[in-house]
């Protein structure tokens, strides 16, 4: 990293109320102007009047944590081997990436659209895109973990939807421009846990290392324990980004960069660790990553070619993972 630099938010990342969007309502123009502004000049945006349930959120919140809560042994009856960390439960050290360096200090679970390939075949997945999800294994307990899951689940699809939308009228597109990529979605639901940290962590370790994510975007719920997210501006200052009760992260994915041909462009961040003093704490965020149906093709949207071109070669959704998943890009990191 060349540049350390540590500033507060003081206005960076844009608070939006979309209670509006949320409603159905059409998207004005002064909403869509500073969407378009939050996405080309940081990528991050802070949402309110997302109409989440309160009820809905503290339901996965308690069951993800009685989860994490258990032993090592009953946790790891979770885990797949063979799916990268990115299906079921992942303690630390276990997720796959194509990095060097000590692991991040977390702990994860996660769960896919579809219980099965063939609940994926019937919903009219294509066979390759159905193949490329790993069934999902559920705890046995608690007991309100895989009710909750679910149904947070599709709470954080209608939401996609309603951001889908949003993110159209700031690219000026129309308002469906999105559905190619989310009627098909194969979209990931995550919960990490950063558990206590008991010693001193190793050079360089923190709880999520500096990363872009390969979504389309992210819906972030975080708490608000020390030692959490940070997010890097264009001119390379950190940013720790201040947890505004009620209200979701939404950041860009760098499938984002190729539709819009880096008008907007995925950030980095990361997770770091909290203050010697508070080390005791731990910690739970709850990211939904919104990822394109495995057959759409990524090219980049009308309004945003270069003298009518685009940056990049076309290349489908299905094709893009798998290259950032088997290594070829990895995780991109500094």
């Amino acid at each position: 990293m060349t540049n350390e630099q540590h500033g507060t938010l003081s206005g960076a990342i844009p608070l939006v109320d979309i209670t509006s969007v949320c409603s159905g309502d059409a998207v004005d123009e002064r909403l869509a102007q500073q969407v378009a502004d939050a996405c080309s000049s940081i990528g991050f945006l802070t949402v309110t009047g997302h109409q989440v349930p309160d009820a809905l959120l503290t339901e996965m919140y308690d069951a993800s944590k009685a989860f994490f809560a258990l032993s090592d042994e009953e946790k790891d009856l979770c885990n797949i081997d063979g799916s990268d960390g990115y299906t079921g439960y992942a303690g630390i050290g276990r997720i796959s990436y194509s990095i060097k360096g000590p692991p991040n200090l977390n702990e994860q679970f996660h769960c896919n659209r579809f219980d099965t390939t063939y609940d994926a075949l019937a919903a009219g997945l294509s066979p390759r895109a159905a193949a490329s999800q790993v069934p999902n294994v559920w705890p046995k307990r608690p007991v309100t973990f895989e009710p909750a899951w679910k149904a947070y689940y599709a709470e954080m699809e209608r939401l996609a939807a309603d951001m889908g939308r949003l993110f159209a009228a700031a690219l000026a597109m129309p308002s469906n421009a999105f559905d190619q990529f989310l009627d098909d979605h194969i979209s990931n639901l995550d919960c990490n846990w950063y558990p206590p940290q008991q010693a001193e962590p190793l050079p360089g370790q923190v709880r999520s290392r500096t990363h872009v994510d390969f979504s389309l975007f992210t819906i972030l719920y975080q708490d608000d324990a020390p030692g959490g997210l940070e997010v890097r501006d264009r001119d390379g200052t950190w940013h720790a980004l201040a947890k505004i009760p009620g209200a979701y992260v939404v950041n860009l994915g760098d499938v984002m960069n190729r539709l819009t041909n880096d008008r907007w462009k995925a950030t980095f961040h990361r997770v770091v660790n909290p203050p010697p003093e508070t080390r005791h704490r731990d910690r739970i965020s709850i990211p939904y990553f919104v990822t394109a149906a495995y057959d759409s093709a990524i090219d980049a949207f009308p309004t945003c070619l270069d003298n009518g071109a685009s940056h990049y070669a076309p290349i489908t959704a299905g094709e893009y993972a798998e290259q950032r998943r088997s290594g070829q890009r990895g995780v991109t990191t500094v």
